[in-house]
């Protein structure tokens, strides 16, 4: 596999010609599932009601109280963490805020400590990246064969240009980094070549050309060898002794020449990995643990006021930070062509980001979505197919209902959506945690 850098085609991180293949992934907490971290809210919670009890304040005992008595209500943390404003005061609100960051980042830092998740996975994380990119050599990969060839057609429009990745994660750690043993990308790296035809491979410009060469060559050594004249246009003595002499030359220049011909190709067809970008920050900087907007925040007081707002919602804790990072994703997400959901459970408090999705697949032909949904609780066999169609539909379903579009408007989106369903993807080999307690870490089972 190649890693080698693309030189001379990058700018401010990002590759030049904007004809390119865009691919975005949007990857949620299921990406940290697969890989076997405890990474649920549910686990959270196991771990913080189980630290010290003595010494909790009455406002930290309140608050695990509540938790203890209403799970089901704290299912989705930053959902109720909107709601539990509404019996705080402003000072309560930003030391619970701080509270819940403090104990989260610690809890993940844990997990991710434990995790075996290195270079020996990087090869197979790469290729699932390129699935979407190599639906020929693996059909029916959690896709049908009516969806596998939709999904090819609009791939094939890209065949003779440069693809670009973009990761954005919704996750605190960096599992992505880990496994390509990178603390960032600043230049794109090359991770594959997209695959082409023999056939289409040498009747593009540059293999025409090529194979042209090949054959005058050819042509000619036979002439000399048994003393053909060319076409009766070339005397048999021109080729005796201007030709000849020079036909021992003709394999190194050939195969030279080849390779320069062909290596143009292979960078025109070239994927390349060019940024990831961590969209809630990371367990130990900008971590972002809020709501999607000021309608969620259940304080009518508090829901106006800017220290609130600005640790609580998320888009406006980005704009605090001024670093540019929901801009950044943005942009991305205007400019692909194709978007990849894996893991993201669509909650409410990130209503934002399907809202843009949405509007890019309505608003440009060039872009599809393909959501690579898994659900360990439903398992189908081959012949379930009405089955795995109805749990393929209750997941475009449940992403039209959160965004805001018309109806007319969700149908041209829905014929722009496919849902793969319970893919092997990104399954990075048997990957084993050990969840036994330390003395460091209290954490319940």
């Amino acid at each position: 596999m190649d890693y080698a850098l693309k030189k001379g085609c990058v700018k401010d991180g990002h590759l030049r010609n904007t004809h390119d293949m865009n691919i975005v992934y949007l990857i949620g907490n299921g990406f940290d599932l697969k890989q076997g971290m405890r990474t649920k809210y549910e686990h959270f919670y196991d771990y913080y009601l189980s630290q010290a009890k003595d010494d909790d304040s009455p406002f930290v005992k309140m608050l695990k109280d509540d938790i203890l008595k209403n799970k089901e209500n704290w299912s989705d943390l930053e959902l109720a963490l909107g709601k539990y404003l509404g019996k705080l005061e402003e000072n309560e609100a930003i030391m619970l805020h701080r509270h819940f960051i403090e104990h989260l980042s610690k809890y993940l830092e844990i997990e991710e400590d434990k995790s075996q998740l290195g270079k020996k996975h990087r090869d197979s994380f790469l290729d699932d990246l390129k699935y979407p990119l190599r639906i020929q050599e693996d059909p029916y990969k959690g896709l049908s064969p009516y969806e596998n060839k939709k999904i090819e057609d609009h791939i094939i429009k890209y065949t003779e240009r440069t693809t670009e990745i973009k990761i954005i994660t919704f996750n605190y750690t960096e599992s992505i980094e880990r496994i390509l043993r990178r603390s960032g990308i600043s230049d794109p790296f090359r991770i594959g070549i997209r695959p082409i035809k023999v056939a289409s491979l040498l009747l593009s410009a540059n293999g025409f050309f090529y194979m042209s060469f090949v054959l005058l060559y050819f042509f000619l050594l036979y002439c000399s060898l048994f003393d053909r004249e060319c076409f009766y246009v070339i005397p048999n003595s021109v080729i005796q002794y201007l030709i000849v002499p020079f036909i021992p030359m003709g394999f190194p220049f050939l195969y030279l020449f080849g390779q320069s011909v062909f290596e143009k190709d292979r960078k025109r067809r070239s994927i390349f990995l060019s940024a990831i970008e961590h969209i809630h920050g990371f367990t130990n900087t900008r971590m972002i643990l809020g709501v999607n907007d000021k309608s969620q925040i259940a304080s009518d007081k508090l829901r106006e006021k800017p220290t609130i707002t600005n640790r609580y919602v998320k888009s406006e804790c980005n704009n605090t930070l001024d670093l540019g990072h929901d801009e950044k994703c943005q942009s991305w997400i205007s400019e692909a062509n194709l978007i990849c959901l894996f893991g993201l459970s669509l909650g409410d408090t990130d209503k934002k980001w399907w809202d843009l999705i949405a509007k890019r697949t309505l608003s440009s032909d060039q872009c599809i979505v393909i959501f690579f949904e898994n659900n360990p609780s439903k398992r189908f066999t081959d012949n379930q197919i009405v089955d795995i169609k109805e749990a393929k539909k209750e997941v475009i379903v449940r992403f039209l209902s959160k965004v805001d579009i018309s109806g007319s408007e969700k149908e041209v989106v829905r014929q722009k959506m496919f849902v793969a369903y319970n893919t092997d993807m990104f399954e990075l080999g048997h990957i084993k945690i050990d969840h036994q307690p330390s003395d460091s870490a209290n954490i319940c089972e």
